[in-house]
């Protein structure tokens, strides 16, 4: 009688996990809270990739071009069928690096009191589509097939920033409160001066420039917002450069007007644009810390601070920085 009650009871058990393991495997790798990170099907990520959403809304026609390297203009439709063409399938391989990568950081992101969305996709891709570099489109990272092969600390840390990244757009509140952390403040999408808004590079990521950060030029006091813009007007489809390559970075000056805050670009006495910088921006590091040289977007200079601090393996030059990013996101455990 024991021996038969015993025999029911490990069939059940056999039989619920045979029940639950598809559901457990489907939800991915988990991030605490509930939520997951799931590897997407090659049509999962075609559809994430070929999505019409602000990044594509605010691509300029150099984006267009030098993604994909044409010498002529190309269209948003044109572009996101390109960027469909780039989406890989997951291999075993591939998924080990991901797992060996993510091992630890659930409990890591539950201390800290991190919540993600529940479902957060992970893509492969060639990188063709964004000159091989990591990104995020609404709550999905496109990881290029080449950094899969990286020692498993960087790997690790490249998933910190992009999920950072996903955490950031999922939560706009938030995201407000982060980036005032560090002296950031809204004050609209800017549109560059002249030609340049028609060579204007844009980020996954942050496709905005949207925020402002008040510092000193020259001894006067100045809202300026960091810009991304290309050297070239066009692409030069025959060097075949990535586009990082041409790309300039700046800190512009705005006049930030009206209500809801509008930033217009603001000029010196010769008409000019005012761009500097960041060494140039007295106050600007004093805001911002010195943890990162990834300053093009308050975004950037977060998630790199979040690497830090969900690392928390050796003390940055500006360890505030990344004690206030833990407090703000600890608020809401």
């Amino acid at each position: 009688m024991r021996l038969s009650f015993s025999v029911g009871v490990v069939v059940a058990v056999v039989a619920l996990v045979a029940l639950l393991l598809p559901r457990a495997a489907a939800e991915g790798l988990p991030l605490g809270g509930g939520s997951g990170l799931v590897f997407a099907t090659a049509a999962e990520g075609r559809e994430v990739v070929a999505a019409e959403d602000e990044f594509t809304a605010r691509m300029s026609p150099f984006d267009r071009q030098a993604r994909l390297k044409s010498a002529g203009p190309v269209s948003s439709a044109e572009h996101r069928a390109f960027a469909a063409r780039s989406v890989l399938e997951w291999g075993d391989r591939d998924r080990r690096a991901i797992t060996g990568a993510m091992r630890g950081l659930e409990a890591r992101f539950t201390e800290i009191g991190v919540r993600f969305p529940e479902r957060v996709l992970l893509v492969k891709t060639s990188g063709d589509e964004e000159g091989g570099a990591a990104y995020t489109r609404g709550t999905a990272i496109m990881l290029p097939a080449k950094v899969l092969g990286s020692a498993t600390p960087v790997l690790r840390r490249l998933l910190c920033h992009e999920l950072f990244h996903v955490l950031s757009r999922s939560r706009p509140a938030l995201r407000e409160r982060l980036y005032a952390s560090i002296g950031f403040l809204p004050c609209g999408d800017v549109v560059l001066p002249g030609d340049l808004e028609d060579r204007r590079i844009t980020n996954p990521d942050a496709p905005l420039f949207d925020h402002c950060i008040r510092v000193k030029v020259d001894g006067v006091e100045r809202s300026m917002v960091p810009v991304l813009w290309s050297r070239t007007a066009t692409y030069d489809a025959k060097a075949g450069k990535p586009f990082f390559d041409s790309m300039e970075f700046r800190l512009l000056a705005v006049r930030v007007e009206g209500d809801p805050p509008r930033g217009v670009p603001d000029v010196d006495d010769a008409g000019e644009p005012i761009m500097i910088k960041p060494e140039g921006a007295a106050g600007f590091f004093e805001q911002v810390g010195r943890n990162t040289g990834y300053l093009i977007h308050p975004e950037e200079i977060l998630a790199d601070n979040f690497e830090l601090l969900v690392a928390a393996d050796r003390r940055p030059p500006s360890p505030e920085i990344v004690r206030r990013l833990g407090e703000i996101l600890g608020a809401g455990k």
